[in-house]
């Protein structure tokens, strides 16, 4: 009745697929990524953006970025304050690179970070703040900025679940030195498997460009640091500055994402308004709470936390969801502070975290759609709110 998420391709995407693989063209990355990266770039008000195979990669291309370059002074022990509700990729590129994360309670309104409890959990080691805006729904950054500008830290913004959002007018994955995008199949657009890094910093660029594919010097800007002129045109291609991964994407992917985005503008339309459906729905609900509604929320899908006669009782309404075919995951990941990856992490915790202990017990989320819901779709929601509401 009610799927998590589902396929937005048509004849389009197919076509553009079938022209591309039927020519002589390069299947491996080529001119239709960099298209494609100066769309997404244009698309954020940034400077540059390099297509990588996943939002995850985008996130460890960042931090690789910074982390092997002294100037941006940021090294193995330094902290990165973290919320403890995100996807697990979020973290995983901070353990691999030596960084210490201090994960921090989440407001339980919006599931974001809460800046009051970041301000103090800060200390001399604290060199960043890793902003993740959650299921659409973006950062207070008013006061995150505030405090990253006012302790000298970084902001990184994990922006994989909030393409479309906006903040004060400003499109989400504007903010901090860095975002990441994710462009994966249940996401807002789909190239299958993709994402992004976005950044105004030149040298961060540069440097990201170059570990994107293996660490060589080939592809760099004419004015970048790291184009040596001690080596020939032909050594260039064959030379390592960084220590590299291999991130790239498709010309596959490329072009199901030019042909996603000119659907973008519709997506955003079809997902708010599907918004305004569900919460009209739930909104005089006894035995849940939703995130926090927000007109410039992109929505990625629906959240609910059981409250009340439901407290503690999460597998009730799970067992109603699989009964009646409503497909429903945690949010994200819930409180990730209960995944055995931390046994290989440096961390510490701020506070008591009863915010994300109370959404990982008493929460579940169910998907959005980029298209109108259907009749059927609207009778499981009802459904739902029935069922929670007559307990």
């Amino acid at each position: 009745m009610y799927k998590l998420s589902e396929n937005t391709f048509n004849e389009k995407e197919i076509n553009s697929v079938i022209k591309l693989i039927s020519s002589s063209k390069p299947l491996s990355y080529s001119k239709n990524v960099l298209k494609l990266e100066k769309k997404i770039a244009k698309l954020h008000q940034r400077k540059y953006a390099i297509m990588v195979n996943s939002g995850s990669s985008a996130n460890l291309l960042g931090i690789a970025a910074l982390i092997y370059d002294n100037q941006f002074k940021l090294k193995k022990g330094d902290e990165v304050l973290v919320p403890a509700i995100s996807w697990s990729t979020t973290y995983t590129p901070l353990i691999q690179l030596g960084l210490k994360l201090v994960f921090v309670d989440v407001e339980k309104e919006t599931f974001n970070l809460d800046p009051n409890l970041v301000e103090k959990a800060i200390s001399k080691k604290t060199k960043a703040i890793f902003c993740v805006n959650i299921l659409g729904l973006c950062c207070n950054y008013s006061k995150l900025q505030k405090i990253a500008l006012k302790n000298k830290l970084y902001i990184f913004e994990d922006n994989c679940e909030s393409l479309g959002a906006k903040y004060n007018n400003i499109p989400s994955g504007k903010f901090g030195i860095f975002s990441s995008l994710s462009s994966y199949y249940s996401h807002h657009i789909c190239t299958i498997e993709g994402g992004f890094l976005l950044t105004d910093n030149f040298r961060l660029y540069c440097n990201a460009l170059s570990i994107r594919s293996h660490g060589w010097l080939r592809e760099q800007p004419a004015n970048s640091h790291i184009k040596s002129k001690k080596f020939s045109d032909f050594e260039k291609k064959f030379k390592f500055f960084l220590p590299g991964f291999n991130l790239r994407p498709t010309e596959i992917n490329a072009v199901l994402g030019l042909e996603q985005l000119k659907k973008l503008n519709s997506f955003l339309k079809f997902r708010k308004e599907n918004a305004k459906v569900v919460y009209d729905i739930f909104s005089e609900s006894k035995n849940s709470y939703m995130q926090k509604y927000d007109n410039h929320s992109s929505f990625f899908g629906f959240s609910f936390i059981l409250k009340n006669k439901l407290l503690n009782n999460r597998k009730k309404i799970i067992n109603f969801l699989d009964a009646n075919k409503i497909e429903c995951r945690p949010i994200v990941s819930g409180n990730i502070l209960n995944n055995p990856m931390l046994n290989f992490a440096n961390y510490r915790k701020y506070g008591n975290f009863k915010n994300v202990n109370y959404i990982d017990q008493n929460g579940f989320m169910i998907g959005n759609r980029s298209r109108p819901f259907t009749k059927i779709e609207i009778k499981a929601l009802k459904k739902l709110n029935k069922f929670i509401n007559n307990i």
